[in-house]
């Protein structure tokens, strides 16, 4: 049996393994993020204790994993307060940057990111045409327009 954590933040919902002795295989991700037969969730993340600090791996449904999901690591930062991990601040090291989260007034955690890189304007064809919009990464990539 594997122990696990279901957490909601700003409208995703994730399940999260605290220092598990295995990381999940994509399988097992996909299976139990599957929503109607299973636990159902947006993505999946593990959290492990690193020298003062709490290291995030995250993965979406689908089994893949992503640099940094924000809702996955405000949820994370939550649980690594409610686990007594960290006080009142803590740094949530993901594979797109380290970012620092602190829990606020009302029980929400506020992060510091850091500044992205300057967005780019970018086409695309999507749909049967074009469009033109902006390109900025955000730990993933992102398009706006």
């Amino acid at each position: 049996m594997t122990a696990f954590y279901k957490l909601s933040g700003s409208g995703n919902d994730f399940i999260a393994l605290a220092e598990p002795d295995l990381p999940p295989a994509p399988e097992q991700i996909r299976a139990w993020c599957r929503r109607g037969i299973s636990l159902g969730a947006d993505g999946l993340f593990v959290l492990r204790r690193r020298d003062g600090a709490v290291a995030m791996d995250y993965w979406n449904a689908d089994g893949r994993p992503a640099d940094l999901c924000l809702n996955g690591t405000r949820c994370a930062a939550q649980l690594a307060f409610h686990l007594g991990w960290a006080g009142d601040r803590v740094r949530i090291e993901t594979a797109a940057a380290a970012v620092d989260a602190r829990r606020e007034d009302g029980g929400a955690v506020a992060l510091e990111l850091p500044a992205p890189p300057a967005p780019r304007e970018r086409t695309v064809e999507a749909g049967g045409g074009f469009w033109t919009g902006w390109s900025v990464l955000v730990g993933v990539p992102h398009f706006v327009l």
